[in-house]
C-alpha cells in the first residue's frame, strides 16, 4: 500500500481472496478497502489493469471507518496487474498487485438427473480457455466401475456423461426401487456414485474435481433365519 499525504491522509488497500482452486476462477472479483483519517465529502476511485484505465467510481464521502469498493475483471490473458487509486481533495493513495493466474479452464457441474435407466451428468467448461483432455472415473460406493476420457471442451460449452443402471446391481436396485413383494428380510444400503475428473499433464486447472451423487437405497438380502 502506498499513500501520498497532502491536505487529508487517505488510504487504499487491495484485497483479493485466493481461490481454493489454486488459480483465479471466474468471475474475477477484485476488491479494495478505502478509508480516511477524518470524515470528508467526495472521493474518486480509479481502476487500472495492465496500466490502462478500465473503470472509475465516485464516493459520497470517506471517514475512518473502512469502506469496500469492487471491480469485476474480464480477463483476456492468464495473469493481470491490477492497480487502484483513491483521490480526495488533493490527496492520493495507490495500491497494486499482480493477480494469480486465471484458470485456463474450469470444469464445473452444470446439472444432473437420474431415472431407471441411469445417471446423466452435464459438465461445463467455465473458461476462459478450451479445456485439455480430462480423465474421468466413475465409482459406486467406493468401487471403480468405469473409466473414460473427456474430449477437450471449448470455453462456455458443456458435455453430457451417462452411467447406465446396468453398470452395477446396486445402482440398478437404487434407481428402480424394490420390486413389489420382494422386500423380504433385505437390509437397505445407501448408494453413492462419485465422478472424478483429473486434468491431463500440463493443465493448470488445479486439483482433481470430485462430485458425489446420493441415488437412494438398494436392498441387500440378509442371512436367512433357521
Amino acid at each position: 500500500m502506498l499513500s501520498v499525504l497532502a491536505a487529508v491522509p487517505v488510504f487504499v488497500s487491495l484485497c483479493f481472496k485466493p481461490s481454493p482452486e489454486g488459480c483465479v476462477t471466474l468471475p474475477v472479483l477484485v476488491e479494495a478497502e478505502v478509508w480516511c483519517e477524518r470524515a470528508v465529502e467526495g472521493a474518486e476511485v480509479r481502476w487500472m489493469v495492465d496500466g490502462e484505465a478500465v473503470a472509475s467510481d465516485r464516493l459520497r464521502g470517506l471517514d475512518p471507518e473502512t469502506q469496500r469498493v469492487a471491480m469485476i475483471l474480464d480477463p483476456v490473458r492468464l495473469t493481470h496487474r491490477v492497480e487502484v487509486a483513491l483521490f480526495v481533495h488533493g490527496s492520493e493513495a495507490r495500491d497494486r498487485m499482480v493477480l494469480p493466474p486465471v484458470c485456463p479452464f474450469l470444469l464445473q457441474l452444470d446439472s444432473f438427473r437420474w431415472n431407471s435407466k441411469g445417471l446423466t451428468v452435464r459438465l461445463a467448461n467455465g473458461g476462459p480457455a478450451p479445456s485439455g483432455s480430462v480423465a474421468l472415473r466413475w465409482t459406486i460406493n467406493g468401487v471403480l466401475y468405469s473409466q473414460q476420457r473427456l474430449d477437450p471442451l471449448p470455453a462456455g460449452t458443456t458435455a453430457e456423461l451417462h452411467l447406465p443402471a446396468s453398470a452395477s446391481s446396486l445402482l440398478e436396485a437404487a434407481l428402480t426401487g424394490p420390486e413389489p413383494g420382494k422386500k423380504g428380510r433385505s437390509r437397505l444400503t445407501p448408494v453413492v456414485v462419485s465422478l472424478e475428473a483429473r486434468p491431463g499433464p500440463g493443465d493448470l486447472e488445479g486439483p482433481v474435481k470430485t462430485w458425489q451423487f446420493f441415488l437412494g437405497y438398494a436392498g441387500v438380502r440378509g442371512p436367512a433365519r433357521r
